[in-house]
């Protein structure tokens, strides 16, 4: 199929950049070209009328937990530990007490990032073997990308090795709840395993106070295959830039911080040079949608008095979390076609005076018109179809 996209504006490059009035071809799955203006191509089998929106590439929900997704608001009221405490929290009870409907719960928060253009989703998957495979089960029909990260089971066990390399035959990911419910040894074999097979390590670190103090991040800093960490947000600027050295990111989840903890303290993680991203962590006590922590994203930095640049969070949404994962997420010419477009009367460019600005604060699932991932249609609004 050879379709051609007028677009009004368009998120352009790996170094994102605003560029107006364009006709971007795909054929064959790849992005062939892009040029000045809206031009009739004969040849194409649809055109698609966005000269009133934006395209962008897809988003990037880089940490979240999708089953818990079946049991909304649950225990709300409690803190933390009472909530997401492995394995005495609420929401592990839950988990164990309705296994046979987890890959219905995680289906239906993959239904929801589909409709939000999320592109690329990151699952932290409880429940060792069982879980990946729960996972895998939820993710059909997904059109995006699923990126399980698997959580062992047998953590006090003489298996534990035994399951860390059979999930590794898997996935490519080992997600560590907390480094606290391992010792430095099995730390240790989980990163061996990892590297024996060309796995990479994702890890909870310094969410809370007491985790931090205690010393979470010293348990895993050292993991060679450690390539994420998530929350972070009681991490100093010099431990952030350790991190950065050795090529790990940082996934950020703004509201779910902000609900269990504290907001992330954005100027010492601009400032440390470190790659991040955007999770929207538990689907049961955060509505999973990335365009709300983009925006909390901006409200924060104003509150802290941090100068952030929009596009910065833009890039982080949707380049950055790709680059942290092993994806290339951008638009340009030749690499294959991964693009949402929006709009609608949220966000409509005849009346937006600054683009970057209105993506982060006024975009939503509400205006996701169009979206092609890996080069295949998901979604085209009938309403944007140009008739010849």
């Amino acid at each position: 199929m050879r379709i051609a996209i007028w677009v009004g504006a368009a998120v352009k490059g790996s170094e994102p950049e605003i560029v107006r009035g364009k006709t971007i071809y795909i054929e064959e799955g790849v992005i062939a070209g892009i040029y000045n203006g809206y031009t009739i191509d004969g040849e194409a089998d649809i055109t698609i009328d966005l000269r009133e929106g934006i395209i962008l590439p897809p988003l990037v929900n880089l940490h979240t937990h999708t089953a818990d997704m079946g049991f909304m608001e649950l225990a709300s009221d409690l803190d933390i530990d009472s909530i997401v405490g492995e394995p005495y929290g609420a929401k592990y009870i839950a988990l164990r007490a309705r296994r046979g409907e987890i890959p219905r719960y995680i289906s239906r928060f993959l239904e929801t990032q589909r409709e939000a253009g999320v592109g690329y989703v990151a699952d932290f998957r409880e429940g060792g073997e069982e879980g990946i495979l729960q996972g895998l089960e939820g993710s059909k029909g997904f059109e995006g990308i699923y990126i399980p990260m698997a959580m062992p089971l047998n953590i006090d066990s003489e298996l534990l090795e035994k399951d860390v390399e059979n999930l590794l035959r898997i996935t490519r990911w080992i997600g560590i709840s907390s480094p606290h419910y391992y010792g430095e040894d099995q730390l240790k074999a989980i990163n061996n395993i990892a590297e024996r097979l060309g796995g990479f390590i994702a890890s909870h670190v310094a969410e809370t106070e007491e985790t931090r103090s205690e010393g979470d991040y010293e348990m895993i800093r050292d993991l060679e295959r450690l390539r994420l960490v998530i929350h972070g947000v009681y991490l100093g600027e010099e431990e952030l830039s350790e991190l950065a050295s050795r090529s790990v990111g940082l996934a950020i989840c703004p509201r779910s911080n902000m609900w269990f903890s504290r907001p992330p303290y954005l100027k010492k993680i601009l400032n440390s040079g470190i790659k991040i991203g955007i999770g929207s962590d538990n689907g049961g006590w955060v509505k999973p949608d990335l365009w709300r922590d983009m925006e909390t994203l901006l409200l924060i930095a104003r509150q802290q008095g941090v100068d952030i640049d929009p596009m910065r969070i833009i890039r982080a949404a949707t380049i950055e979390g790709g680059e942290i994962l092993g994806y290339e997420n951008y638009i340009e010419e030749g690499v294959r076609a991964n693009i949402i477009g929006i709009k609608s009367p949220w966000i409509d460019l005849r009346y937006v005076a600054n683009i970057p600005y209105a993506i982060v604060k006024r975009g939503g699932p509400e205006s996701i018109r169009i979206a092609i991932m890996d080069g295949k249609p998901i979604k085209i609004d009938k309403e944007t179809i140009y008739i010849h």
